[in-house]
């Protein structure tokens, strides 16, 4: 995420190339300790720079953005917090997120290792933060001369005042004396002036398990969704519009076997619905069965449709062969607060992640579907007809309320 970019800094963040040298290395580090076979815990850094506008899109929730109906945390902007200085890490379970197996034991667990490789832990302090890992030379809390520092000088300046552009673990919080440089960087005597962020709380939106796992779906109280699911692969709204493949041809030639949008070939060549739901997904002609553009086309929708476009316009619905997008079950839609369709979403598989938009709605008894952009870009295989992954590994995340960039909230 790019503090400067107003497409992305509402996502969060999780390339810990944007920590300080010193505090990075102890980041993983520990995190190589904390899921080693001896110890197992598998933890993930779920944040770590933290931009301007998603401090203030945090700082909002419970204040002028309801539900959740109390703050989620007391810090202002970025720059009150040890995140929006390259200096914190929120590190949860991978699969568990907030909630993990042990409850607070794997915490303490994970606390310790992560101070061994000295880091200073927020579940030591008065107002817990258990998932909450800062560079150990700093205070519990910026000061005023933390932030003109980096106004001032930039990034790399309290880095180095911090002690955390080499490698040397820190011993203890640092002052800065120097009379011509802002006054001093250390701890309060008492608690901090701004209270470190309060931890995120999560509730269960609901589980499906029509597919041999059982998958379920969170809600955090900071408004993002998200669940861990396999990957199948979704061809819809691939209609040639963007100059590439259609996913579906009455030859039966595109990315996506006519069977699996519930079609058949009859003994005229026709291409007719073999199963209702067929219509839900295709446009028809005249003679209620699946319409045949130039080219041999059979266009096939998308729950999104571009504003300003005709329903009966193949190039109304998002193209999966060219836009990253996620497939949500209707337990999302109905449960959540926010406006889900058009919304901001992100996929991230074996360390690697995709911004991307909700552009469909599936069945309600399935769940874990992508486009083929989508899963190009992670690497997945991506053919509709045989790509996709039955792992239960690909980590699914949503912000309804939030559009995603080039797109508009529609509501449901």
């Amino acid at each position: 995420m790019s503090a400067g970019s107003s497409d992305s800094e509402l996502m969060v963040n999780r390339d810990l190339t944007r920590l300080a040298p010193a505090f990075r290395a102890a980041v993983e580090a520990a995190i190589a300790e904390c899921n080693s076979p001896a110890n197992g815990l598998n933890a993930f850094v779920y944040e770590a720079y933290r931009s301007a506008g998603l401090a203030a899109m945090y700082y909002q929730r419970g204040r002028t953005v309801k539900p959740p109906y109390k703050p989620v945390t007391n810090a202002p902007s970025n720059l009150h917090s040890w995140h929006g200085f390259g200096l914190a890490v929120d590190v949860v379970h991978a699969q568990k997120f907030w909630s993990p197996p042990e409850g607070d034991a794997w915490f303490r667990k994970v606390g310790a290792i992560f101070k061994k490789h000295g880091c200073t832990w927020g579940g030591d302090w008065k107002m817990a933060d258990l998932p909450h890992f800062q560079w150990g030379r700093c205070p519990a809390s910026p000061s005023d001369a933390a932030r003109a520092l980096i106004n001032a000088q930039g990034m790399q300046a309290v880095w180095e005042h911090v002690d955390a552009l080499g490698t040397a673990q820190p011993a203890a919080p640092v002052v800065l004396s120097d009379a011509a440089a802002p006054e001093v960087m250390t701890p309060p005597a008492a608690a901090p002036a701004v209270a470190p962020a309060a931890t995120v709380t999560s509730r269960t939106l609901g589980t499906i398990d029509g597919e041999g796992f059982v998958c379920t779906i969170r809600e955090d109280s900071d408004g993002r969704v998200h669940f861990t699911a396999d990957a199948d692969i979704d061809a819809d709204g691939a209609n040639g519009q963007a100059g590439g493949p259609a996913a579906y041809r009455d030859d039966d030639s595109g990315t996506e076997a006519l069977a699996n949008g519930g079609m058949r070939i009859d003994a005229d060549g026709r291409v007719v619905c073999a199963q209702n739901w067929a219509r839900d997904i295709v446009l028809l002609g005249p003679d209620n069965q699946p319409r045949v553009f130039p080219g041999g086309v059979i266009a096939s929708t998308t729950w999104y449709r571009h504003a300003g476009k005709a329903l009966d316009d193949p190039a109304a619905y998002v193209d999966a062969e060219t836009v990253p997008y996620v497939v949500v079950p209707p337990l999302v839609v109905q449960r959540t607060a926010g406006v889900v369709r058009g919304c901001k979403a992100r996929v991230t598989w074996r360390g690697k992640s995709v911004d991307c938009v909700v552009a469909d709605r599936g069945p309600a008894n399935k769940v874990g579907e992508l486009s083929i952009a989508a899963a190009r870009a992670l690497g997945i295989p991506s053919s509709p007809r045989n790509g996709g992954t039955d792992k239960v590994e690909v980590l699914y995340e949503l912000w309804p309320g939030v559009a995603a960039p080039g797109f508009l909230l529609q509501k449901a």
